[in-house]
């Protein structure tokens, strides 16, 4: 599994050794939200029931996805505000990671609260949403990564995804964004890839 997944089965390997270490048993099949799941959310955690009904409220149609791991810098200003002018973007929803690590949940607070000043400040009223993703990054190649990413974010009403060289997934992943490959696997998935240089 671990080579099929990530192209690699050996120990120094982030994700297989993180398969190795976890429950030798997977399951497969229909996933049904237990109610005691949705109790235990973290601050600034939407799901896709909510993030959809969010976009309802504010009458988007064209929402972009940002998975992002740090604090924004200009290169995120600059892909946010094109996405909003060039690509007539209604809204941009920024996931940042949490996990069981509360330095990790710190930071993820953090991240959403330089977001929202950034939105609050620097950019046209009402064209961000931050919230927390369950998500993390399994160190796969960095397309697997991506395209993983671009359906969660599908997952959570997005019509598009967002990608930049100062994507945490490219950070892990190690090599370069193969832009024609991307932009031809979201037609596959139903979400437009935009590749920001």
């Amino acid at each position: 599994l671990a080579q099929k997944t990530f192209g690699d089965s050996q120990n120094d390997h982030k994700g297989a050794t993180k398969l190795k270490l976890g429950s030798p048993t997977f399951l497969s099949g229909k996933i049904d939200m237990l109610e005691s799941v949705l109790n235990e959310r973290n601050t600034y955690e939407l799901t896709p029931a909510d993030s959809r009904l969010v976009f309802e409220h504010m009458g988007w149609r064209r929402i972009a996805g940002l998975h992002a791991k740090n604090i924004p810098n200009r290169a995120h200003e600059y892909i946010i505000k094109e996405s909003l002018s060039s690509y007539h973007c209604d809204g941009i929803l920024v996931h940042t990671d949490f996990g069981n690590d509360s330095s990790i949940n710190h930071e993820s607070d953090l991240t959403i609260k330089a977001y929202r000043y950034l939105s609050r400040e620097y950019l046209p009223a009402n064209t961000i949403i931050a919230s927390k993703s369950p998500n993390y990054v399994r160190h796969t190649s960095i397309q697997r990564e991506i395209l993983f990413n671009a359906v969660c974010q599908k997952n959570y009403g997005c019509n598009m995804f967002l990608v930049g060289n100062e994507s945490p997934i490219s950070e892990t992943s190690g090599s370069g964004i193969d832009k024609d490959t991307l932009l031809a696997i979201s037609n596959d998935v139903g979400i437009e890839m935009i590749v920001f240089d």
